[in-house]
């Protein structure tokens, strides 16, 4: 399917920080490109850690290299931070895309996300929490909550 950006309905709407989390969560699960570009900032920093990139074509070629091979999913259960700025802990599976079967299951994968104006101008998985929280600088004491 060819997408563009701009096509995306509904850009810059103003939601809970944390909603926004679970929403690119199930938008990026069901491989919806409509739905996670109107989640992101248009220049979205895709904090991948091998191969950092900016810009949501970008994150949204990511997200269509998951319909084939091994794909991941995710499930975030809690965040920890404030002020835009979230270290998430998540479950990740990844599942080969032809049968659905699971490859590798990980209970307690990492996430950075940013957030700025109601839009995702950060996101990037990280190996564990603790991975998260340390590239954010947040503290392991910081406010948490369930997601």
């Amino acid at each position: 399917m060819s997408w563009r950006y701009a096509e995306a309905p509904g850009y810059g709407r103003r939601v809970d920080d944390l909603q926004l989390v679970r929403e690119f969560a199930a938008a990026w699960n069901e491989r919806d490109p409509v739905r996670v570009a109107k989640l992101v900032a248009p220049d979205v920093f895709f904090d991948r850690m091998r191969h950092p990139t900016r810009g949501a074509e970008a994150l949204l070629e990511a997200m269509g290299r998951q319909s084939y091979g091994v794909g991941i999913f995710v499930f975030p259960h809690r965040a920890h931070g404030g002020d835009g700025r979230y270290a998430v802990v998540a479950r990740s599976e990844w599942r080969y895309a032809e049968s659905g079967e699971a490859a590798e299951v990980k209970d307690d994968a990492g996430a950075v996300f940013e957030i700025a104006d109601g839009v995702i101008t950060r996101f990037g998985p990280r190996p564990s929490l603790e991975a998260a929280l340390a590239d954010l600088g947040i503290g392991p004491d910081a406010p948490a909550v369930d997601l």
